[in-house]
């Protein structure tokens, strides 16, 4: 029952209630000039560890590692940041996100130490993310800082300081939050993605030109069932080429008015039968067609300081958007998207799947997305066959 203590000024790293053994059938040290450890690492087992690590910005605590046979567990583990979310706004001079991780169990299996002593690349057969809870706020109002472009998925990874490779990453039931503080209501909108389950592969960061980067992926968000979500980005094109799919199945419509009411004063109600999207692009811009097939929807739009008040200009928008759009649909619709070069992926994802939606409410985006297309695929570098999707 052995403790360990390290402490720098910027850095704490405690391990508690440690039950440890060295088992070797012959434990020899290293001979001398030879600085190379990692034969070590397969004559160790550690079991019933906590660890508490601390900087001066976080604070992350595990209840219990352990490791044998090359594998690491890590289990009841969180990371949180040292100031809390209103303090951290407080100070921020520009928009970022405010993150917390907390989890079951992180488990590396068949860890492997490449490469020499001073230079080491780790690869990792599996890594399993298991009741892993991912939660990132953001105030929308605080200045964005604009001028900083963010990589695509492939280039990214490229940017890891060290050589490292994972094979599979699995997904267990895990769980992304998202909250927002509007800048049109100054209300906060929350949206949970639940239930995550699926595998990313081909995760490195060097010697990667002939991979693709693959993830699939199924989830719950308000109730409906995202049954597959694919996306696979190619690490040798210097575009980030990539293609994507999405498939969710019925949904309840008034669910989203816990998002759009806050967001942007507009409840929802209607019936979503099916969805299903499938887009490629590049860094620059995504195409594709989407299949949203809808009934009963009714749109009001409401007053923003307050969502029980009325009002003369809301009643009229809310009477105009039941005039436009159509209160069902059965018909395929056009996804294009210029991407927004200064966000990050997963905005692209989202804002693509936006495109879709607009097109199917707003039935002339299909032309206009067309006229688009031919405008900029050549300085997109995208191919062009894709105008024939926006004359089906």
């Amino acid at each position: 029952n052995t403790a360990l203590n390290y402490r720098t000024d910027s850095t704490a790293l405690q391990v508690r209630s440690l039950a440890g053994a060295l088992h070797a059938a012959a434990f020899v040290l290293p001979a001398k000039g030879n600085s190379d450890w990692r034969p070590w690492l397969d004559m160790i087992t550690v079991s019933r560890g906590a660890v508490h690590y601390s900087t001066r910005k976080l604070t992350a605590d595990a209840a219990d590692f352990s490791w044998d046979n090359r594998s690491l567990r890590i289990a009841d583990f969180s990371i949180a940041p040292i100031m809390t979310r209103e303090e951290s706004f407080k100070q921020a001079r520009w928009q970022q996100d405010y993150i917390t991780l907390k989890g079951k169990a992180l488990i590396l299996s068949k860890l492997r130490l490449a490469g020499d002593p001073h230079h080491l690349s780790p690869e990792i057969q599996k890594l399993e993310l298991n009741a892993v809870v991912v939660e990132a706020s953001r105030d929308k109002h605080i200045p964005f800082h604009h001028g900083i472009e963010k990589a695509m998925p492939t280039k990214l990874l490229g940017t890891i300081p060290f050589a490292i490779r994972v094979d599979t990453v699995l997904l267990v039931n895990d769980k992304v939050i998202y909250n927002e503080l509007s800048l049109a209501t100054n209300r906060w909108s929350t949206i949970p993605i639940e239930q995550i389950d699926g595998y990313v592969t081909h995760l490195k960061s060097r010697d990667n030109a002939a991979d693709t980067l693959k993830v699939d992926a199924s989830g719950r968000i308000f109730d409906g069932h995202i049954r597959r979500f694919a996306y696979r980005e190619s690490y040798g094109d210097p575009l980030s080429s990539f293609t994507a799919a999405s498939n969710f199945s019925s949904l309840d419509l008034t669910r989203l008015s816990s998002v759009s009411i806050p967001a942007a004063a507009v409840s929802v109600t209607g019936h979503v039968d099916t969805v299903w999207s499938v887009w490629q692009g590049n860094r620059y811009a995504a195409y594709g067609t989407m299949d949203l097939y809808y009934d009963r929807l009714r749109v009001r739009v409401l007053d923003k300081k307050d969502s029980m008040k009325r009002g003369v200009v809301p009643t009229l928008e809310t009477w105009a958007a039941r005039v436009l759009l159509p209160a069902k649909n059965k018909s395929s619709s056009a996804i294009f998207f210029e991407r927004d070069q200064e966000k990050f992926v997963f905005n692209y994802w989202v804002k693509a799947q936006g495109s879709g939606i607009l097109s199917t409410l707003v039935r002339k985006k299909n032309s206009q997305y067309r006229k688009l297309y031919e405008e900029k695929y050549r300085l997109y570098s995208l191919p062009p066959e894709g105008k024939n999707l926006y004359s089906q």
